[in-house]
């Protein structure tokens, strides 16, 4: 058991050990290609995200949140197994995209707003794309289709969406093995 730890854990060092010798090997080839790689993710990526966890950071702050919270609880509590905060941290990441939704479950799991039962599912559906990225981005950007996005948009929305649906069924499928009829 140990040898087979070891073995996995030297095979997964090996790649970092690789990039680790082409950064020694060519320092200069590969400094400027970290360079461009920071530069792109502080013009483009950063000034696209900090707005978005900013001001979602502010508005989990407000009662106007706890009051749509508590009258969007029906819906996900049914839809998703999870609160009304659960599911405002599902559509601020909907609005803005994956950092600001793993943001907000964490900020909401610290202030006791969300649960330790319910922050995986609220994680999965708080972890997608928003708009701006896969239709502006990516539809617009690199296919040059802003209606290539939007479809790309609603095919993540529902993968989102049936991965919650799946585990939901393993969860059921789970505590049923277990005797735990408590659905």
């Amino acid at each position: 058991m140990i040898q087979r730890k070891t073995l996995r854990s030297a095979l997964a060092a090996l790649p970092i050990l690789a990039a680790i010798v082409c950064l020694l090997i060519s320092p200069a080839k590969y400094g400027k290609s970290i360079t461009e790689g920071i530069s792109l993710w502080a013009v483009c990526v950063l000034p696209a995200t900090f707005p978005f966890l900013f001001l979602t950071a502010l508005f989990t702050q407000l009662s106007l949140f706890e009051g749509l919270a508590r009258r969007l609880s029906p819906l996900f509590s049914r839809g998703f197994r999870v609160s009304g905060a659960g599911g405002c941290a599902a559509i601020l990441s909907a609005l803005s995209g994956y950092p600001v939704g793993a943001r907000s479950v964490l900020d909401l799991y610290e202030s006791g707003r969300v649960g330790k039962e319910e922050v995986f599912r609220v994680a999965c559906l708080a972890s997608t794309t928003g708009p701006m990225f896969l239709v502006g981005a990516v539809g617009n950007g690199m296919f040059s289709s802003p209606s290539l996005g939007w479809i790309m948009l609603a095919c993540h929305f529902a993968a989102v969406r049936a991965c919650v649906l799946f585990f939901e069924i393993f969860r059921k499928a789970a505590a049923a093995r277990r005797g735990d009829f408590e659905t």
